[in-house]
């Protein structure tokens, strides 16, 4: 099952929840436990939260991925028309 998707905003999220991976993110950060986190969130399971860790883990390691994927296919481009 794919639990990190994006919203309309294109932000990631938790499946079809509408709850953005950077809030939940926040309630942790904030003190909550995840079965507190859970009851306030219908629909939020466990396997959820091991993704949100995912997600924050590969952001922490590459914060700037789709940027500088875009910086090198132009840096790429330019190096062609040469």
């Amino acid at each position: 099952m794919i639990r990190i998707t994006k919203n309309k905003d294109d932000q990631p999220s938790i499946r079809d929840l509408n709850i953005k991976v950077a809030d939940v993110l926040r309630l942790l950060g904030d003190g909550q436990t995840e079965q507190q986190i859970i009851e306030s969130h219908p629909g939020l399971q466990r396997e959820d939260f091991l993704a949100v860790y995912g997600c924050g883990a590969n952001f922490v390691e590459n914060p700037w991925g789709e940027i500088r994927t875009g910086i090198q296919e132009k840096f790429d481009e330019l190096k062609l028309r040469r």
